[in-house]
């Protein structure tokens, strides 16, 4: 019943009616309701264009001492975006052996239901991000190059990509304002119509080379922070697993080392967790690639688990360029104009505990806040 129930709701939430209220909220909003008909498609590109803002970091001083400079700094350095209060305020402050830590020291309640209670949140915040991740990667398509980018022509139209796009803009909005109102209220819903209905119109004029930076950023970001909450779901589920009942357990994506994949009849590699999207020859060339980068990967995973690092700073370490990942594995590097500076490689290798981030572009001579796509009429 409650599965049914949860498919209808995601219908709804999909429908061609519920994307015409959010695109109608968010042209009202702007003050374009009225007059939309009448721009050109050049105008209407040109409105889609400051999409390109939210590719800028969150400006935050280079000695954070507000809680909320505390939580972009932390969230710029691990590159990715937490999508509520109780998520933003573990990860980035109260950290998770503290939160850990009090839940056993609890006087409040029953320390065994504190630490079933964590354990089930960090649970929801890793399987909300695979959702998101799996949402996203399914409008990804792989190039003979080896590397994996984004179908814009698919993108334009999948709405429930581009909808988890929006939320990623709304959660950007959040941070930057440390202002998470609740899920059930008329603030939140307004927010979201609005972030949805302005990703509906930009998957339908936006240049082409916008979508595919803002969809690649926010990918990425999606990606850490899946790896940042499977990372921990497992160290605090190795710490109180003991404690932990059947309603807590986590059924992970599988993610097996190649040595250990298996071949069906012929000598195509049976890798169930590759996305069925993905034809028989690409699943053949991601397959190979990923054993070209079994020890790349490893070295890399043991930066982020052993020392610390994020993803990003392990990558530019060992390969001297972001990697492109496929179900855990890396199959690729990213394209060549993605390449950091060398500045940034070495930069990489020794990660200042205190750096400063990039003021960002509200932060510039000459920004005008009011026309930013973040505030209500952005145009």
């Amino acid at each position: 019943m409650t599965e049914n129930l949860a498919k209808t709701e995601a219908s709804v939430e999909l429908s061609d009616e519920k994307s015409s209220e959010n695109l109608d909220y968010y042209l009202n909003k702007i003050g374009a309701a009225d007059v939309i008909d009448r721009f050109s498609p050049y105008d209407k590109r040109t409105m889609a264009v400051p999409l390109i803002l939210h590719l800028e970091p969150l400006p935050v001083p280079q000695k954070p001492s507000t809680e909320r400079d505390r939580m972009v700094a932390f969230f710029e350095g691990q590159n990715w975006l937490p999508k509520q209060r109780q998520e933003a305020t573990i990860a980035s402050l109260t950290g998770i052996d503290e939160t850990l830590r009090r839940a056993k020291k609890t006087k409040k309640g029953d320390p065994l239901r504190a630490q079933k209670s964590f354990l089930a949140s960090i649970r929801g915040y890793d399987q909300e991000a695979i959702k998101d991740e799996k949402i996203l990667s399914a409008v990804r398509i792989p190039t003979e190059e080896m590397t994996i980018i984004p179908d814009i022509d698919r993108l334009r139209t999948d709405r429930a990509a581009l909808y988890t796009l929006a939320d990623y803009l709304m959660a950007r909005e959040f941070l930057d304002k440390a202002e998470w109102p609740s899920s059930n209220s008329h603030a939140y819903r307004d927010r979201q119509s609005y972030w949805r209905g302005f990703m509906i119109f930009a998957g339908q004029h936006a240049p082409e080379e916008v979508l595919k930076d803002v969809f690649n950023y926010y990918f990425d970001k999606a990606q850490e922070r899946r790896n940042f909450w499977s990372e921990k779901f497992k160290n605090v589920n190795g710490k109180i697993g003991h404690l932990a009942v059947e309603d807590v357990a986590m059924t992970v994506i599988p993610e097996r080392p190649v040595e250990e994949i298996s071949y069906k009849s012929g000598n195509r590699p049976d890798i169930d967790s590759f996305n069925e999207m993905l034809s028989d020859k690409a699943v053949d060339e991601l397959a190979t690639a990923a054993a070209k980068y079994t020890d790349k990967t490893d070295q890399i995973m043991r930066y982020v688990q052993d020392q610390g690092m994020s993803q990003a700073q392990a990558e530019l370490r060992v390969l001297g360029r972001r990697a492109e990942w496929h179900e855990g594995h890396i199959v690729g590097l990213k394209p060549i104009d993605d390449k950091p500076s060398p500045e940034a490689i070495e930069k990489a290798k020794k990660p200042a505990s205190n750096a400063s981030l990039k003021p960002g572009v509200r932060r510039l001579p000459g920004y005008d806040q009011e026309r930013d796509p973040s505030n209500p009429q952005p145009f």
